[in-house]
């Protein structure tokens, strides 16, 4: 394989060969986080935290020259996306890190491949590329995380940040083994939690969102929703008994004992909220009735 990068390759194939590498990490469910060679910044070569999503993700490389290297990228699995590399210097103590951008490059693969890949370097402007700089550091079950208060877009068009979705995964039992949308470096020790997790590292406005324990609701109605566009497809709106009173709120996942029903909350009021679920997924509507849900079952 060496002798092969002797060859001098036209742009193109230069091009592809980056995608290449990138479409088969993207389209890859079980790529591994980046590790955590040491806690301290300066008996370290480099430190890599990843945040793998499908088919996009985000790698940051901190040097040990006090250099950064921060990857974005997104790509199909048809062909054409986006990578986003910025670097500069960073700033970093036992809780916080400061990100210092001055340079960006911006890689955009076409989707058609009879179009050239346009790569373009230039300094780095926050109004034009505004990435999270500052997070706070929070370590648990020998995991380190970044987390930034950042709010960007979810899914549904929902605005949240790492600390809530890092909360989400946390409440859900989700953490440690697998991780949200966030940057983590993973030592791959334990899935289990062998610890409990020390929310004083989490910025006090965000503390309430983690739960100290599950919380557990009954489903008080079921209800059929017939799509708006096609007559032919329904869902099924179940409400619980739990609200904002119990700390309940949009966005939060609760399942069955057995995971047969998993319902994602997506409205939420003072003693109730609701959440839909497919046709599929409900069985006997009437056994269902008065079935507990809880947000993690130990």
């Amino acid at each position: 394989m060496t002798h092969l990068l002797t060859f001098k390759l036209c742009t193109m194939e230069k091009y592809f060969l980056i995608f290449l590498s990138f479409f088969i990490y993207a389209c890859n469910d079980n790529v591994q986080e980046g590790s955590l060679q040491s806690n301290s910044h300066a008996a370290i070569d480099s430190m890599t935290f990843v945040s793998t999503g499908y088919n996009n993700g985000q790698v940051l490389h901190l040097l040990h020259n006090d250099q950064f290297i921060y990857e974005q990228y997104a790509y199909s699995c048809f062909f054409g996306g986006e990578r986003k590399t910025v670097s500069g210097q960073f700033q970093m103590n036992d809780t916080s890190l400061q990100l210092i951008p001055d340079t960006v490059s911006i890689l955009t693969i076409p989707r058609d491949i009879k179009y050239t890949p346009e790569e373009i370097t230039k300094g780095y402007d926050p109004d034009s590329l505004n990435i999270k700089t500052s997070f706070r550091i929070v370590r648990w079950n020998d995991n380190t995380y970044l987390l930034s208060d950042m709010n960007e877009m979810d899914w549904n068009g929902e605005e949240v940040n790492d600390f809530l979705k890092f909360a989400d995964c946390y409440n859900a039992g989700i953490e440690p083994k697998l991780h949200g949308l966030y940057l983590v470096a993973d030592k791959k020790l334990n899935e289990v939690a062998s610890e409990d997790l020390d929310r004083s590292q989490i910025p006090e406005q965000w503390r309430k969102y983690f739960l100290t324990s599950p919380i557990a609701a009954r489903i008080v109605s079921i209800e059929k929703t017939i799509d708006k566009e096609d007559s032919e497809i329904f869902y099924w709106m179940i409400t619980l008994d739990k609200g904002s009173d119990e700390n309940v709120r949009k966005g939060m996942s609760f399942q069955s004992e057995t995971g047969e029903v998993i319902l994602d909350i997506d409205s939420v009021s003072q003693h109730g909220c609701t959440g839909i679920v497919s046709k599929y997924e409900v069985g006997d509507k009437d056994a269902l009735l008065g079935t507990v849900l809880q947000t993690k079952w130990e």
